[in-house]
């Protein structure tokens, strides 16, 4: 499972939640390329909406 995988994931459960799981994730992984990623994703699955 990638990482875009688990942001998927998370942002499917619920936009609530699945933002408070990225950011706790961002913050666990410490990562500019997750924050990135995650960014675009949670941004691709709330416009299709």
């Amino acid at each position: 499972m990638s990482i875009e995988d688990v942001f998927r994931v998370f942002i499917r459960t619920g936009r609530a939640l699945g933002s408070l799981m990225i950011l706790y994730s961002m913050y666990a992984i410490g990562k500019d390329e997750a924050a990135q990623a995650a960014a675009k994703l949670f941004k691709d699955e709330t416009t299709s909406r």
